[in-house]
């Protein structure tokens, strides 16, 4: 059955993004891991490997797009972690 856990916060700085990135890693290591980055300047995605000018279809595009979101979802180097990334 799957989990989600949800990190927000309105306020920069909080600490939102390495608890995110933190907790997938932890969590991989023993179940599949999907972080959906949400945020404009895509520091999970760039923590995950992935560097966000280059990607090609993010979460935005991945919502209108007739593929849908599976289409963008990114394997990572983090055993476990795939991301769907933003881009800008």
């Amino acid at each position: 059955m799957p989990v989600v856990i949800a990190v927000a916060n309105a306020s920069g700085s909080a600490g939102k993004t390495t608890t995110v990135v933190s907790l997938a890693d932890l969590i991989g290591r023993h179940r599949r891991v999907v972080v959906v980055d949400a945020d404009g300047q895509a520091t999970a995605t760039s923590w995950l490997g992935h560097r966000p000018e280059t990607v090609l279809v993010g979460l935005g595009e991945g919502l209108l797009r007739r593929a849908g979101v599976n289409a963008a979802v990114l394997d990572t180097d983090t055993s476990g972690v795939r991301v769907l990334p933003s881009n800008r």
